[in-house]
C-alpha cells in the first residue's frame, strides 16, 4: 500500500472523506485528498500531505480551493504563515477571488 493510499484510508476511517465510497478512497484524485486533509485534518495530517505530495501541487490546490472560500480565512492565514512561509499573508488573503458559487453562477449565465 502506498503512502497516498494509507493516508486516504486513514482520512476515511476518521470520517474526513464522508462523501466518498470507503472502498474507493484509494482512487480519489490527489486534489481531493489535499483539500480534505488541509480543511479537516489536524497538524499531523497536514505534515503528511507535505510528505506525500509535491509542494507545488499542494499550493495550487490551496490557492484554487481554499483561498477563495471566506469560511477558511483563519485556516488560510495559518497555512500561509506556517506551511507556505508567506511573509505578508494578509496581502494574499485580502485579494478578491471567484468562489465556487460565483463560478457556478457565471457558468449558468453563459449557458442560458
Amino acid at each position: 500500500m502506498t503512502k497516498k493510499t494509507e493516508f486516504a484510508t486513514q482520512l476515511a476511517q476518521r470520517g474526513l472523506l464522508w462523501s466518498y465510497d470507503p472502498s474507493e478512497v484509494g482512487n480519489l484524485p490527489d486534489s481531493v485528498l489535499i483539500e480534505h486533509g488541509l480543511i479537516y485534518g489536524d497538524v499531523p495530517d497536514i505534515k503528511a500531505i507535505f510528505e506525500i505530495f509535491p509542494k507545488k501541487m499542494i499550493k495550487n490546490t490551496w490557492k484554487k480551493v481554499l483561498l477563495p472560500n471566506p469560511n477558511h480565512r483563519k485556516l488560510n492565514y495559518y497555512l500561509a504563515i506556517i506551511f507556505f512561509h508567506i511573509k505578508k499573508p494578509y496581502l494574499l488573503l485580502n485579494q478578491s477571488y471567484e468562489t465556487r458559487f460565483d463560478l457556478l453562477q457565471r457558468l449558468a449565465a453563459e449557458n442560458s
